[in-house]
């Protein structure tokens, strides 16, 4: 029998848990052996407690609290490195992540796809600053990263266990939790559209700074270096060019910039947060011990 560990990163979402493990246990496919691991992460409400609880009365329900300051893609890459299922799927507890997809998500895995990617088509709770920039942002990766989001625009995604090994290795990608599989890699890959709901329960924890900072932490996190000696040298060369013509301002904040842009990438692509997240409690006798 194949396994599957459901990974769900979660701050205080004790209203949002009880439904979605009812709704995923009762979707289930019979034939799969489903583990869900909540990755708490600073909870100020009830949610470690509701954990502890849910933990013992399902076989199926374990929890790791987590002392994190780094956010949800740290605890969900470090999910990614305790789990020894089949298969991971990573994903929301508070319905943005239909569970109906998430069994699709399965039956596509159990066909022979080694990634099977969520791609969201339409997301009515979004405000429309975040519209705007999801698009621009989208179309920035794409040019100047090689990465497009168009169609990854989401975390919600099956990974066979031989791809995760693959991720975990990028540790890179542990910054924004999206990936930059080459053809060369030979992983199988389906994309499932879906249309996200309204949130009916919690509240969103991404407002504008936070998707701003992790808009900056992604570009130097998926960013290859011969991509960053390309920016580099047409910035080099963009400096030359206003010097010769006595912009001397414009020069030295471009100088300015090609700083900015190498000590970022090397302090962000050297610091791999996932080592310094510290375990509060667990119900996985495994690391109770560590």
């Amino acid at each position: 029998m194949k396994s599957v560990d459901i990974l769900v990163a979660v701050r205080n979402e004790e209203k949002s848990i009880p439904e979605f493990i009812g709704r995923l246990n009762e979707l289930a496919q019979e034939d799969i052996k489903i583990n869900i691991i909540f990755l708490e992460d600073g909870s100020s409400d009830g949610t470690i407690d509701l954990l502890k609880d849910l933990s013992q009365k399902f076989n199926n329900v374990d929890f790791v609290s987590l002392e994190n300051k780094y956010g949800q893609y740290a605890a969900l890459s470090y999910g990614l490195t305790i789990s020894d299922a089949d298969a991971i799927i990573t994903m929301d507890v508070d319905g943005g992540h239909p569970i109906e997809t998430a069994m699709e998500m399965i039956v596509s895995y159990l066909n022979g796809y080694n990634l099977v990617q969520g791609h969201r088509i339409t997301y009515k709770r979004k405000q429309s600053y975040r519209t705007v920039m999801s698009y621009a942002y989208n179309l920035f990766f794409y040019i100047i990263v090689g990465v497009n989001f168009f169609k990854q625009n989401v975390m919600f995604r099956l990974m066979d266990k031989s791809t995760k090994e693959k991720f975990i290795q990028n540790k890179n990608w542990w910054h924004i939790f999206k990936t930059n599989f080459k053809s060369k890699d030979g992983i199988k890959t389906s994309y499932i559209e879906y249309a996200a709901p309204e949130r009916e329960l919690g509240e969103s924890k991404y407002g504008f700074l936070r998707l701003l900072k992790l808009s900056y932490k992604s570009f130097f996190a998926l960013l290859s270096i011969n991509r960053l000696i390309l920016v580099n040298a047409f910035l080099i060369i963009l400096i030359f060019l206003f010097f010769n013509f006595d912009l001397i301002v414009i020069a030295l904040l471009i100088s300015i910039l090609v700083v900015e842009l190498n000590v970022s990438f090397y302090l962000i692509i050297n610091n791999y947060p996932v080592h310094k997240l510290k375990i509060i409690d667990t119900s996985l006798p495994g690391l109770k011990d560590e």
